[in-house]
């Protein structure tokens, strides 16, 4: 443009007198005059100008137009965005004037005129644009009404109907070259569709041929012959109109898709194959064509079809669709295609799959999220216009999984941890005009209370917590006094502008980086950080902040100077500053360098000139270098920023206060020191630090972030730290359920606005976001730091030496302050809240506290386990994904190679990081462990905490089990756990668990025990006073059934210790049974009367009288084998009564009988079960496991439910398994017609719950799982054990009973790994293959290799025999009595006995590893000899003092001796 002929400033002339119109008028001419022009913002305000001042143009138009043309087709020209809009502008005022001309309408004639001119000039540009292959999307619209207009006007322009029709066939092919477009083999392959007969049917098949490339060449060939054409311009419209429809693909796919909607959902399409095809077909045709919007619709139309096999609840066609159409949207976004249009469609399959609860298929599209490839940064450096260039669909991948995780954040645990493994390991990169603060918010408002930390982790990954988006406020201010020069190639303002403009987490690399270029003037640390042009100028930059340093300008500066006697004592950088340019060259022209090199002159007079047009900052290196003199640090340990970032405030400016010594001009100290400032505010944006960490408080509190409770300062900066410690909790705690996890949802206050930065005229934004949630999260990460600088604090001044006196007082405080924290985090469970409120239990003596601290290790570890569990797959995953090449350095060890278990380990170290607390209290138990050891070994087991006279204070002797009044939070105990035991407190807190149905009862609890242990127990008062209170409680549960004959109640008595004794203690059960109440029991199953009633025989005899269970044991035996039956409850009812008359013989000839008056059985039910924790079977476990003696134990009393009452009646025990989903999936063993007894003894033979049991192991393949066998049983036990699991927060054992259809929970056990050092083979399996015997359950441990024994006084034998040989005992099962053997062998091997039997738990209790169930090895006593009967190789003989080889991790069992070694783990 003629830029002398038209001025800009003419685009005033039509407004000059409208002052709103005025202004946006200027904004619009300082756009035009800009260096970058932003041509989004040019077009819209050109095209509101046309349409807002078409009329007043006219007096102008010969001086406004030709501007507004130019612009026009300049933005036209770029093949842009632009070029449509500005397309479009020209084409509809066009349009507009044509119309006006139409209509007889003169006014605008001039107007109309100049565009008829520039209409040819524009169509022209527009063919250039078509011949690049620019495709013109809506504006070809405008151009066929351009055509239909023109043929009604008075004046025909040809010239212009030639080129409007040669644009419209031209862009005709482009649009068929971005269709989607079927081709004849895929038509092929949908012919069992179009074999069905339906009208919808053929309706699809003729739409799907009508898109075909046939189809499309066809209607091309006819296009191109319109160019030739002899007929008239109307006819030739016509024919143009009629075949060139530029909506035509897009209307019929969505046709398609509506249409195969309909036939699905209407069942029209009833076979699965064949949906199959036309879902794959869709799928394949949404990823092709470049219509995105048309691609995304087919995609969406995928995933409602989704939704329609989910309504129809086809779950196995539904899984295919999921396997068949999510990997074509990976493969999609990994080949870097339309990344958009599969996010999408992968987020409403996700949608639509959360809305089916179906969780194998949910958990089925986590697994292929979490094993596709995450898009990573992948930063490739600075573009032309200085923005980071980064992978498109980095920020498109995060937001998606963010989405999904906010469908149901328990559902989505892993790929949230998938999510947080990615980010950590690959990178996040996240600009301020993401505006990321918005997902977080989402996020927030999420339902993921029961997975707290590690959504809470995942928000903590995004370096988005701030609320001044874009340079605002100090920062703006600072840089703004740093960069003076604004040149192009100056790192300075480089800085500046990533500040202002593509801010990001990574600007803090950046200024970490300058700093350490400053120091050392190694540019490759800025490599791929700055613009090319920067990057080329770094050299000469590194010499300009140095140039003091030079002779030569050294020299000029002291000859100079002397012409100024004001500035004569000024330094090098301050007298150039203070003397100016002009001044300078004047003394500089008549000045005389004696002997001075001449290009040296100038070269250093040029770098002098420099400054005085840039005054860029200098002697950073000086400075630098004198910091690290100064504070003597090491570089090459610290890096140097690191310590500018902590160093306080107040010492700050004393770092350059002796700066005659220092010799630094003081112009370069104030820019250093505010590019310090700029430095720890961009630091303190995009992260979270412990320097300064209550001040930052202050700083919330003042912003409104937090409303501070009353004295809240005060006690955290007071020097109470433990006061300050709860101060801090306090706060958390009522940010997390106040706010945090509160839902209601928060309106944000977004005061974003856009914005075009001044000198590069790319989009920026500025303002701010504030969130409630957002903003409160903010402070609750920052009060962690806050609470873990205290924690330190407190452990500091707590010491735990040797022979030094312990406040234990103190540490009990810390203690539940850690479990405080840990509650507020997520992490805390039931087992880790019971054992804690001991520390509340009167009289606490050293045993006792070393029991606390033990069990909290083991918790602990769990907690650690689970949270490493959580990330150990997905995070090894990742690294795949990712190459160990491409993994942040953070994570590559410098002093080995790096592998991807090294990596695993180190990321899963700073996982546990981000949750310092653990490591903290890991280290305090493990030192208190320490010195209750060395304590222990000469102090006596004196009380050391809560010390209380006994003798005033009196606990409660009875506790209900059943409902609670009042409101109770998820926390709730209910019941001390050292009154009740950890027992009868699951029992309580399953009872008041909606959906759970416990046996009411009672707990007798450890008071009584206390108060009877020196007590007469035979003294008549003591039992009547007894009696008499149970029978209030009894009365009053039972309905005042308990020994009434005609409605009788039976009860179980069972122990209740602080700590699990599996199998140890007595329990009696059918308690209230008597000879007089048999009858009323036969009337439903004789079988099941008589069946009771020998149990309680049989139970009184063992626990009451200590009479050998051999005798019992063997009369069963005989019983069965007189029936000629191998199983108990195949005996029929008279024989059942046989049996439990013997039995009743059988203690009567040792001297004993059961008591016939109910209560009188009751009473002395609960003294056995008391005197139980003073057997020498009860002492000498506790002793090998290192429990106390002084807990003494409860004692529960609860109705009794009969797992024997029918065949239909079931009783066992079941584990719940954590396999990194929050989906519960369980194992264990039932039996029918049985009582709990019978499965947690291991001498009955038992059933698996689940088919993944048979899968496992073979030795349950043929028989029946609760699952298949009892599919409504198996569902109401997976119900019940996942709502315990979720109260207890941790992987449980659960005993439970069916009586006829209703599920009773009789005990909750947490499990404990019980992690302790094992063996393994040295030979692989393939060469242990020839001495197999078998496989058995594996039940504990590792591997053994040893002697066998069957006799456990025989160990001490076989010991002295082979010294070095470790030794195997071999059982048929193991009982109570057995723990002495247990503990002296090294493995053990039995032949009956299930996973779930207290001998199995004992096994692990006691860290040996065993085999049970070893169901092909009969054991004859009285030869000690064992017999396996191998299937294939005939019949094997073990005898005392053979080799045996057990794998307690697999339940094989081998011939001979194998060597092992010690196992990794």
């Amino acid at each position: 443009m003629d830029w002398e002929l038209y001025d800009v400033n003419n685009i005033l002339l039509p407004v000059e007198h409208k002052v709103g119109a005025l202004n946006r008028a200027k904004n619009l001419v300082a756009e035009m005059t800009h260096p970058n022009i932003d041509w989004k913002y040019m077009v819209t305000e050109l095209r509101a100008y046309l349409y807002d001042y078409m009329y007043d143009i006219v007096p102008h138009s010969d001086k406004v137009l030709p501007i507004i043309f130019h612009y026009l087709k300049e933005a036209t020209v770029r093949k842009r965005g632009s070029t449509i809009r500005a397309a479009d502008t020209f084409l509809d005022r066009y349009l507009f004037l044509i119309k006006k001309e139409i209509e007889g309408d003169s006014s605008l004639e001039n107007i109309t005129a100049q565009f008829d001119r520039e209409a040819i000039n524009f169509c022209q540009i527009l063919i250039a644009d078509t011949s690049d292959g620019f495709y013109l999307e809506d504006v070809n619209h405008r151009i066929l009404q351009l055509l239909e207009l023109s043929l009604k006007r008075k004046t025909r322009h040809d010239k212009l109907l030639e080129l409007c029709t040669d644009i419209i066939i031209n862009q005709f092919q482009l649009y068929v070259e971005r269709s989607i477009i079927v081709e004849d083999e895929e038509v092929y392959s949908l012919q069992n569709l179009f074999s069905i007969e339906h009208e919808h049917i053929r309706q699809l098949e003729q739409l799907i041929k009508s898109v075909t490339q046939k189809a499309y060449q066809e209607k091309l060939k006819k296009a191109k012959a319109f160019k030739n054409s002899k007929k008239d311009r109307a006819s030739l419209l016509a024919d143009i109109k009629e075949l060139i429809d530029f909506h035509h693909n897009t209307a019929i796919w969505e046709k398609i898709c509506i249409v195969a909607k309909d036939c699905i959902t209407q069942n029209i399409i009833e076979y699965d194959d064949v949906i199959l095809t036309l879902l794959t077909f869709l799928v394949t045709k949404s990823q092709e064509g470049r219509d995105a919007n048309l691609q995304l619709y087919i995609s969406r139309s995928v995933a409602s079809l989704c939704g329609v096999l989910a309504q129809q609840k086809r779950f196995v066609l539904l899984k295919q669709v999921v396997q068949m159409v999510v990997p074509v949207l990976i493969a999609e976004i990994e080949r870097g295609g339309n990344y958009n249009a599969a996010f999408a469609t992968i987020f409403n399959i996700g949608k639509t799959l959360m809305q089916s609860d179906n969780r194998p298929i949910i958990d089925l599209f986590v697994d292929m999220l979490v094993h596709a490839k995450f898009c990573f940064p992948q930063f490739t450096g600075i573009a032309q216009d200085w923005s980071v260039m980064v992978n498109a669909s980095h920020l498109a991948n995060i937001r998606t999984w963010l989405e999904l995780i906010e469908l149901n954040p328990v559902y989505m645990k892993r790929l949230a941890a998938s999510l947080i493994a990615n980010l950590t390991l690959g990178g996040v990169f996240l600009k301020d005009t993401d505006v990321f603060q918005r997902e977080i918010s989402r996020l927030l408002n999420s339902n993921y209370k029961d997975v707290f930390y590690l959504i809470i982790s995942l928000a903590a990954v995004f370096p988005a917590f701030y609320h001044d988006i874009g340079a605002t406020g100090n920062i703006r201010a600072f840089t703004e006094r740093i960069d003076t020069n604004h040149q192009m190639n100056d790192i300075i303002h480089f800085i500046r502008k990533q500040v202002h403009v593509e801010s990001s987490s990574r600007t803090v690399v950046l200024l970490q980086r300058v700093m350490d270029f400053w120091l050392t003037g190694d540019k490759e640390l800025l490599k791929g950080m700055v613009p090319v042009e920067v990057y080329n100028n770094l050299d000469r930059a590194f010499r300009l902040i140095n140039l003091d340093n030079e002779s030569v300008a050294r020299r000029i500066y002291t000859e100079t100077r002397h012409y100024f006697p004001e500035l004569v004592n000024e330094k090098f950088w301050d007298f150039f500053y203070k003397v100016g340019k002009k001044r300078f060259m004047d003394v500089v022209a008549r000045h005389t360098f004696e002997g001075m090199d001449e290009d040296e002159k100038n070269d250093a007079l040029d770098c002098i000139m420099e400054y005085f047009d840039k005054q860029f900052p200098a002697e950073m290196t000086k400075m630098l270098h004198h910091i690290a003199g100064m504070f003597d640090i090491d570089t090459s340990r610290k890096q140097i920023w690191r310590f500018l970032y902590e160093i306080p405030y107040d010492e700050f400016r004393k770092m350059f206060e002796n700066v005659q010594k220092l010799d630094v001009s003081n112009v370069n100290i104030e820019k250093f020191i505010t590019f310090l400032h700029v430095y720890r505010m961009i630091y303190d944006k995009y992260n979270f630090s412990d320097i300064r960490a209550i001040e930052k408080l202050h700083q919330y509190a003042q912003e409104n972030l937090f409303s501070p409770p009353e004295n809240f300062f005060k006690r955290i900066e007071s020097n109470d730290t433990f006061d300050a410690l709860e101060a801090i909790i306090e706060l958390q705690h009522t940010l997390k359920w106040d706010i945090l996890l509160s839902p209601q949802v928060f309106e944000p206050v977004d005061t974003i606005e856009f914005k075009r930065h001044i000198a590069f005229g790319i989009p920026s934004m500025y303002g701010s976001y504030k969130e409630k949630k957002f903003d409160t999260l903010k402070v609750f990460f920052h009060c962690n730091i806050v609470r873990l600088l205290l924690f330190e604090k407190i452990l500091e001044n707590i010491t735990i030496y040797p022979h030094q006196k312990i406040d234990y007082d103190a540490i009990k405080r810390v203690i539940k302050l850690f479990i405080q924290s840990f509650e507020i985090d997520g992490l805390a469970n039931h087992e880790m809240r019971a054992v804690t409120s001991l520390l509340d239990a009167p009289n606490i003596t050293l045993t006792q506290f070393r029991d606390i601290v033990n069990s909290l290790l083991v918790i602990h570890g769990e907690i650690s386990d689970r949270f490493n569990d959580t990330f150990k797959s997905v995070s090894r995953i990742a690294i795949k994904n990712i190459g160990i090449g491409n993994i942040i350095p953070d994570f590559i060890p410098p002093d080995q190679p790096a592998s991807i278990e090294v990596i695993v380990d180190r990321f899963l170290r700073n996982r546990v990081m981000q949750s310092p607390l653990l490591q903290l209290l890991d280290n305090l138990l493990l030192k208190l462990k320490d010195n209750l050891i060395r304590e222990l070994s000469y102090l006596a087991n004196e009380v050391i905490l809560n010390k209380v006279d006994t003798r005033t204070r009196k606990g409660r002797l009875v506790h209900i089990i059943g409902k609670y009044s009042g409101q109770h939070d998820d926390t709730a105990l209910y019941a001390p756990l050292w009154e009740v035991g950890a027992k009868a407190q699951g029992l309580i807190i399953a009872a008041n668990i909606e959906g759970i149905n416990v046996p009411e009862g009672l707990v007798i609890s450890s008071e009584l025990y206390k108060r009877i242990k020196d007590g007469n127990i035979n003294n008549p008062r003591f039992k009547r006073k007894l009696i008499y209170m149970l029978k209030k409680y009894i009365d009053e549960f039972t309905g005042y059934r308990f020994g009434n004959p005609e409605n009788p109640l039976l009860l179980s008595v069972r122990s209740g210790a602080v700590f699990s004794m599996p199998g140890v203690m007595d329990t009696i059960t059918n308690v209230g049974m008597t000879e007089d109440i048999v009858p009323y029991f036969t009337q439903f199953d004789e079988w099941f009367a008589w069946d009771c009633y020998r149990r309680v025989i049989h139970d009184f005899a063992i626990s009451a009288y200590g009479m050998d269970r051999k005798i019992f044991e063997n009369l069963m035996t005989q019983a069965k084998d007189e029936a000629g039956v191998d199983l108990k409850e195949k005996l029929n009812g008279k024989q059942m009564s046989m049996l439990t008359r013997k039995y009743r013989y059988a203690i009567n000839k040792a001297g004993y009988s059961v008591p016939k008056d109910p209560y009188e059985q009751l009473f002395y039910a609960i003294i056995a079960v008391y005197q139980s924790w003073d057997s020498p079977i009860a002492r000498n476990y506790r002793r090998f496991i290192n429990l106390s003696d002084d807990w003494g134990t409860a004692v529960i009393v609860q109705r009794m439910v009969f797992g024997n009452l029918s065949p239909d009646s079931i009783t066992g025990v079941v584990h719940s398994q954590y396999i990194e989903y929050e989906d519960v999936q369980i194992a264990g063993e039932y039996k029918t017609r049985a009582q709990g007894h019978d499965i947690v003894s291991g001498v009955a033979k038992v059933f698996p719950i689940s088919e993944q049991q048979k899968l496992k192991f073979a030795r349950f393949a043929l028989y029946p799982s609760m699952e298949k066998a009892y599919p409504g049983h198996y569902a109401a036990l997976r119900d019940a054990v996942t709502r315990l699991r979720k109260r207890w927060d941790n992987d449980i054992e659960v005993e439970f009973t069916f009586e006829n259809e209703k599920l009773y929970i009789l005990q909750i056990r947490g499990m404990a790994k019980h992690m302790f050092d094992i063996e393994e083979l040295i030979e692989p399996p393939q060469e242990l293959a020839q001495y197999l015997l078998g496989q058995g359950l594996a039940a504990s441990g590792g591997a053994v290799s040893g002697r066998a024994v069957f006799d456990i006084n025989r160990i001490e034998i076989m010991r002295m025999r082979y010294p070095k040989d470790k030794i195997i005992l071999i059982r048929p099962e193991t009982n109570p009595e057995d723990v002495i053997g247990l503990q002296k062998s090294d493995g053990i091997l039995t032949s009956v006995g299930g996973m779930t039997s207290h001998a199995v738990l004992q096994m692990r209790r006691l860290e040996k590893s065993g085999v049970s169930d070893f169901s092909i090895m009969k054991i004859v006593e009285d030869e000690n000899i064992a017999v396996i009967n191998r299937e294939q190789g005939g019949k094997i003989i073990i005898r005392e003092g053979d080799f045996i080889t057990i794998d307690g991790n697999t339940g094989h069992v081998y011939l001979g001796f194998h060597p092992t070694r010690k196992a990794h783990r």
